[in-house]
């Protein structure tokens, strides 16, 4: 069963500048994932020294994370998170133990 659940590790580089202002959309948008088909758990982590965002979500398939995400890409959060940042990505694993 454990090697479907996916752990997906997004790095967010936001713009020096608007580091702030994502911080308060996150707060806002991500709690919503909780309730989505398939999440299991979703959470932020901040390093002020670098300004950088680590979300450390687990879903039950990667197909559930890429589900979620074209949602978020209709609805025009993904967009609205884009405009802060200069960079993402995206890295899936399954769990070892």
């Amino acid at each position: 069963m454990t090697d479907k659940i996916k752990v997906v590790i997004a790095n967010l580089k936001p713009l020096d500048e608007k580091f702030d202002d994502l911080i308060k959309l996150l707060k806002k948008k991500l709690p919503e994932a909780r309730d989505v088909d398939g999440c299991k758990s979703m959470n932020a982590c901040i390093d002020h020294k670098t300004k950088s965002i680590i979300l450390y979500e687990v879903w039950i398939t990667e197909e559930a994370h890429k589900k979620y995400v074209e949602w978020r890409k209709k609805t025009g959060v993904h967009d609205m998170i884009s405009d802060y940042l200069k960079d993402r990505s995206f890295s899936y694993y399954t769990y070892l133990v």
